[in-house]
């Protein structure tokens, strides 16, 4: 079933956190594995997918997603209606990252970035890009 697309929208509000996080906003297979290794490098800990490289990944031994996330996604995979999923991902608090996470990388973080740098105000962004595939 098609849904007509619910465009972003600034909210007001939520809590805000100063942490200086990293977000690795460019999608899978644009190079997030690449920045996540640089950003460890730096002795950085944070979120990569189910990577088990990225330190702060506390689920990755069991390929599982970040346990910050896991209620927001179980909601957003239950059988609830397009505007039930809006109003999850609109009031989920990103601010509660937990302290040992110093960046954030790929999945599900790259999908709602705008909701994750409206909480993290002074975050520093890393957008990776590809060129479109040649047919």
């Amino acid at each position: 079933m098609l849904h007509e697309y619910k465009p972003w929208k600034l909210r007001d509000g939520l809590p805000t956190s100063s942490r200086n996080l990293v977000i690795s906003a460019g999608m899978g297979t644009t190079g997030t594995h690449g920045v996540m290794t640089a950003l460890e490098n730096l002795g950085m800990h944070g979120y990569h997918w189910q990577n088990s490289r990225a330190s702060a990944n506390e689920h990755a031994n069991k390929s599982k997603l970040p346990d910050f996330v896991v209620p927001l996604l179980d909601k957003l995979g239950s059988n609830v209606s397009f505007n039930e999923c809006y109003k999850t991902v609109e009031s989920f608090d990103f601010s509660q990252l937990p302290s040992n996470v110093d960046y954030v990388s790929d999945s599900p973080f790259t999908e709602m970035f705008l909701d994750l740098y409206m909480q993290f105000p002074g975050a520093k962004v890393v957008l990776t890009t590809r060129h479109q595939a040649q047919p």
